[in-house]
């Protein structure tokens, strides 16, 4: 898991705003946690595969298993903003029988 923190002067911006997790399937998610206030003082849009799309204040929005775009915070009451990155790597992780590695400086033992 991973939280994305805003900058320290964007007090009408909840601090923590953004939480990426990856659930035991390997799938990645995005939510835009709620602040203290009732209402967001930003908008939030996800990237993906050249469709942009608004992320609801307190959803919750799947990311791109292999795939890559970028997480757009748009402050509503100055004309400033984040731009986020990502780029999702999907690495075979399958379980192979292997030769069991010997310790370095002892011989393998023979079969």
């Amino acid at each position: 898991m991973g939280r994305l923190v805003t900058p320290a002067d964007w007090l009408s911006v909840s601090r923590v705003h953004l939480e990426f997790r990856c659930g035991p399937d390997g799938a990645w998610t995005l939510t835009w946690l709620r602040g203290s206030r009732p209402g967001p003082s930003a908008e939030v849009r996800l990237t993906t595969a050249g469709r942009t799309r608004p992320v609801a204040h307190g959803g919750t929005a799947p990311l791109p298993g292999g795939g890559s775009g970028e997480i757009v915070v748009q402050d509503r009451a100055e004309p400033r903003g984040v731009d986020v990155g990502f780029s999702h790597d999907v690495r075979d992780v399958s379980v192979r029988p292997t030769a069991p590695t010997p310790a370095a400086g002892v011989p393998p033992t023979p079969s």
